[in-house]
């Protein structure tokens, strides 16, 4: 029940098919939580691809299937754009499970033959460790993008601070590069990426099963891509800032100011880290101990 709950708040379409009788379908569909039309398997004889495709939409039950009916389901959902992943156990299930986008046998008493097609096998026959693994993909999913979005945004400030240090170098008298080689070097290998690895191990928020599913598998799309070119350009104009303060207004050497526009851009990608922990919630005080590794990795 819970599983099925959770799939329905995910927005992930649970269909049952079966060769039991409609009546044992429909009992045990009502007691789990699936919602529905029912449509026998002497009906779907009678329709082509075509016609189950149009109204698939409102059938999540379908009893006295036959082997031929599975595979038949299974295209007129893909026909409709939909991502399919289908469970079976039994050696005439191999075509379904090889039609669907993810074939997923069973590990303790499916056959050989299903194990052999399918793309996942489950180890203990368990529904609810699908949605457990679904969870578990779209916090994946969103930790490569807090992972990718952060490491870019550390790249555009230090670019940035580059080229555009020797633009105004002309107009404040510095003297470029304003940051050294070795300095960019330091920070690469260890401001920048300790913190973005531990991104990549932040825990799944909870509300993650409540959001729709995604049809753009791209990991950097619109959105993230103006978030981490503001972060860094944010980023770079606050160190060329410190860099100015020390250099023509406290009248600090070349090699001061370049320490401090160092400290002062390393201490900013270092919270700038906690700017990447969701792209959905504001940031909060707690939320420096959301990721643990992330507070380590900081200090």
């Amino acid at each position: 029940k819970d599983a099925i709950k959770d799939c329905i708040s995910a927005g992930i379409c649970v269909k049952m098919v079966t060769g039991d009788h409609k009546e044992t379908a429909l009992a045990i569909a009502k007691d789990i939580g699936i919602k529905g039309k029912l449509i026998e398997g002497s009906e779907l004889d009678k329709m082509t691809q075509e016609e189950l495709s149009d109204i698939i939409d409102e059938i999540s039950i379908f009893a006295r299937v036959k082997p031929e009916h599975k595979l038949l389901i299974v295209k007129a959902l893909k026909q409709r754009g939909e991502v399919v992943a289908m469970t079976r156990d039994g050696v005439n299930d191999a075509p379904a499970l090889k039609e669907a986008h993810i074939g997923i046998a069973m590990g303790k008493n499916g056959t050989d033959v299903s194990r052999s097609v399918a793309d996942l096998t489950l180890k203990d026959d368990n529904f609810a460790t699908i949605v457990s693994a679904i969870r578990e993909g779209r916090t994946i999913f969103k930790n490569i993008r807090k992972f990718v979005a952060y490491l870019l945004s550390c790249k555009v400030a230090e670019l940035s601070i580059l080229f555009m240090g020797v633009a105004l170098a002309p107009f404040f008298g510095w003297q470029v590069p304003l940051l050294l080689a070795l300095q960019i070097l330091f920070m690469n290998l260890v401001t920048d990426d300790l913190p973005a690895i531990t991104l990549a191990v932040t825990p799944s928020s909870k509300d993650i099963m409540l959001e729709k599913p995604r049809k753009n598998r791209k990991i950097l799309n619109k959105n993230l891509f103006i978030w981490f070119l503001i972060a860094g350009i944010s980023m770079a104009a606050l160190t060329l800032g410190f860099y100015y303060v020390a250099f023509n207004m406290l009248n600090k050497t070349t090699a001061d100011a370049r320490t401090t526009a160092l400290l002062a851009l390393i201490m900013l990608e270092i919270c700038g880290a906690y700017n990447f922990l969701s792209f959905r919630k504001e940031i909060k005080p707690i939320s420096i101990f959301a990721n643990k590794y992330l507070l380590i990795a900081s200090i």
